[in-house]
């Protein structure tokens, strides 16, 4: 379900302050979305997701050596967190030391979906700390085109695999 009223980067803040959950990165909004996050973009097609990405858009917040950004699609809390790339970025370019620091990251990321915005602050305020993903406590949903199959019948396995 769609959340017409209300926009994720709004329930994002509003959780993190009732938590008093302190976000290290800066965040901003795009109406641009974010490419990765977009699976199922044929569902709504361009002109929505153009319409939702203006009422509701895409969030990302960036840390000294890690991103994270989520967005929120046919009702789902899509979220990819990663290292932040290292190739002629504007955060490279701004210290050697911050290049060498992004550098020493493992290159793990995780692209999934969170079942709520409590989750979402949980996992930014972690990762973006510099907790390693694997540790962070709350539960992911495996994109559905991620998931084990099922039989020789191709089908998928249950709806909601977790990571």
């Amino acid at each position: 379900m769609e959340h017409a009223r209300s926009r994720l980067v709004d329930e994002f803040r509003a959780e993190a302050e009732r938590r008093g959950v302190a976000i290290d990165g800066q965040l901003e909004e795009s109406i641009g979305g974010f490419a990765d996050l977009e699976w199922s973009a044929e569902e709504e097609g361009v002109e929505g997701m153009m319409a939702r990405l203006e009422r509701d858009p895409t969030i990302i917040i960036t840390g000294h050596t890690r991103w994270v950004v989520f967005s929120r699609i046919l009702g789902e809390i899509r979220y990819y967190a990663a290292p932040l790339p290292v190739g002629g970025d504007r955060w490279v370019r701004a210290s050697p030391e911050r290049k060498a620091a992004i550098e020493s990251e493992s290159e793990y990321a995780e692209l999934a979906i969170l079942p709520t915005v409590a989750d979402a602050v949980t996992l930014a305020a972690g990762y973006l700390a510099g907790k390693p993903l694997r540790e962070i406590g709350v539960p992911r949903i495996t994109p559905p085109w991620n998931r084990p199959r099922g039989g020789d019948d191709g089908t998928s396995a249950p709806n909601k695999a977790t990571i």
